[in-house]
């Protein structure tokens, strides 16, 4: 074994070896990250999904009251005013996430 093949060998195999290392700890990293991500995420989706449930009892209760005490909301009118005042809010947030 020469000198130039020994150098090569010892230069290969700390380069490889650097490399490794450094691929290790970028995957160590985004492992972390992922994890963190993921429990921000989870966080927020319960606390919208328990939003939206509340919201529904909310909603349905208020066309109820409007069905029972208001007499021209009889019949379920109050329903498609409440099922309106949805579907206004939902275009309003559209609009306000395309700018």
């Amino acid at each position: 074994m020469s000198l130039k093949d020994f150098l090569g060998s010892l230069f290969k195999s700390t380069i490889i070896n650097d490399v490794k290392e450094s691929v290790k700890e970028t995957m160590e990293d985004v492992e972390k990250k992922v994890v963190k991500i993921t429990h921000n995420v989870v966080k927020s989706l319960v606390l919208v999904v328990m939003l939206l449930v509340g919201a529904i009892f909310a909603l349905v209760g208020l066309g109820t009251y409007l069905n029972e005490t208001v007499a021209g909301l009889a019949h379920g009118v109050g329903y498609i005013v409440v099922g309106a005042v949805i579907i206004i809010l939902a275009l309003f947030a559209k609009l306000m996430q395309d700018e």
